[in-house]
């Protein structure tokens, strides 16, 4: 929200004022927070990866290329509720059974497609939820994440080709839109590692950061650190001090190559 307020983009109403202002903030303060994008020479960002790829092939830094495109949908498919006891096993219009093929179906098609696209069913209930009743409709969610938004699109159609006979409706809740970071940021990324002698890669990031809405008005980069079994946003989130110190070090090289140039 920070950085969007930051850029200009932030869309709000009565619901997101009345919040805000009981931190102190106004909507004075969130209009005189935009900045001009001629006032910032560039943006720069150093977090943690949330990934397991630099921990796993023991590598300092991470070169970040872009952000990934997130796409979020409702998902609802109907059955027929009816007895667990006494309704046999042929006669029954099981929704949480056929949810699940349609689950197996997203893993498959997201693997056939390839990386760096990833698909999530992080949500899912079924009605009425009793032990003794079968299923009649399960509400889930599905997330695709990717640096192309037609990949997504024809992850989409195959997902809901695959589940024709399944009785699937998809609701879309939302896009945010994949970005490409500035690829003269990157170079003095890549040669802050070089000179610090600091093993590095090229990456995509597969979560949303400042830098997404940033990119729009000022060249933008991101540096990765290793993050211990991929945790985030958890009390076992952990990265090395020595890591961190690594991440620190190509941040300021990177910064005093920035003023340089």
């Amino acid at each position: 929200m920070a950085a969007r307020i930051f850029t200009g983009e932030f869309e709000y109403g009565k619901d997101e004022l009345d919040y805000l202002s009981t931190v102190g903030i106004s909507e004075d303060d969130i209009i005189k927070s935009k900045r001009d994008s001629g006032s910032l020479k560039c943006y720069l960002e150093l977090h943690i990866e949330q990934g397991n790829i630099l921990s796993t092939e023991r590598i300092s830094i991470g070169v970040v290329k872009g952000i990934v495109g997130i796409a979020q949908y409702n998902a609802w498919v109907t059955g027929k509720a009816n007895h667990a006891g006494t309704t046999p096993m042929p006669l029954r219009d099981d929704a949480l059974v056929k949810t699940s093929k349609i689950i197996s179906n997203i893993n498959k098609i997201v693997k056939e497609l390839g990386s760096p696209l990833v698909g999530t069913v992080g949500y899912i209930k079924a009605y009425p939820g009793a032990i003794n009743v079968i299923p009649g409709k399960v509400e889930f969610t599905i997330e695709l994440r990717d640096m192309n938004k037609e990949k997504v699109q024809k992850a989409m159609e195959l997902i809901m080709e695959s589940s024709k006979d399944l009785n699937l409706t998809v609701e879309p809740l939302g896009y945010e839109w994949e970005v490409n970071l500035d690829e003269g940021v990157q170079k003095l990324i890549e040669e802050s590692c070089i000179e610090l002698n600091y093993s590095y890669k090229y990456m995509y990031s597969g979560a949303g950061h400042d830098a997404n809405p940033l990119s729009k008005i000022t060249p933008s980069g991101m540096i990765f650190i290793p993050s211990k079994n991929g945790i985030s946003h958890s009390p076992d989130e952990w990265s090395n001090w020595d890591d961190i110190e690594k991440g620190a070090n190509v941040l300021l090289n990177t910064i005093l190559k920035v003023d340089k140039n």
